[in-house]
């Protein structure tokens, strides 16, 4: 019996020292997980109105300081948008506290607007859906509303849908279509970057999406910032 008593103690206190390294490692981990952020910066007016070697002195401190946020890892995705006289990206930051220290520094922020939505990783795995389609040509950026009227159908017709659409996005997510895909929490929307490899391909991919009729769809093509 006292044998067992002996084992049964040093089992407790090695649990009571055992469980808060784990309860500070759990923490430490949780502390590296980073906010994601969609960023749509659009020019004011005043940029404009600017002359054109001021503007190549704002642009170019505006290049210096992207670059050294890539490197840090800040940016996940940069991208412009043809006729949309906007950029769009997907950046990540520790904190809330970290996102507006990076929009103070940039050399830009006093010459352009920006819309700024928190991200939350949707149901799948981006990096099948890379290594998938390598030869697509052509990225879009897909923002999904849903529609009032989706509300007001049956709760068994909505189930019905939901199936459809899981099933179709699993297609797609195979396919190699998605690169990127979250949800924007207290938007109601969500937000892709997809890949195809002509109009067409992408036209098909909304007539065959079940959820189509229910949601209204912005779609803007992308061209990807480099260094």
């Amino acid at each position: 019996m006292k044998k067992h008593h002996f084992v049964f103690i040093s089992a407790l206190i090695f649990a009571f020292i055992l469980v808060p390294i784990v309860n500070v490692c759990a923490l430490e981990t949780k502390a590296k997980e980073k906010m994601k952020f969609l960023v749509i910066a659009e020019p004011k007016d005043i940029y404009y109105s600017m002359s054109s070697t001021e503007r190549k002195k704002i642009d170019d401190a505006n290049t210096e300081y992207l670059k050294k946020a890539k490197k840090a890892g800040a940016f996940l995705e940069h991208y412009t948008i043809p006729g949309w006289n906007r950029a769009v990206s997907i950046e990540q930051y520790e904190n809330i506290t970290e996102l507006y220290n990076h929009f103070e520094g940039d050399p830009n922020y006093s010459y352009y607007k920006f819309e700024v939505y928190p991200l939350q990783n949707a149901d799948i795995q981006t990096d099948m859906a890379k290594k998938a389609k390598p030869d697509a040509k052509m990225k879009f950026l897909v923002i999904v509303e849903t529609k009032d009227i989706w509300y007001a159908i049956p709760a068994d017709e909505r189930k019905i849908i939901e199936k459809g659409n899981d099933d179709y996005i699993s297609k797609l997510q195979k396919a190699g279509d998605f690169l990127e895909m979250y949800d924007i929490p207290g938007w109601n929307r969500s937000v892709a970057i997809e890949q195809y490899r002509s109009i067409e391909e992408l036209y098909k991919h909304f007539d065959g999406f079940p959820g189509y009729p229910y949601n209204r769809y912005e779609v803007y093509p992308l061209i990807e910032i480099t260094d």
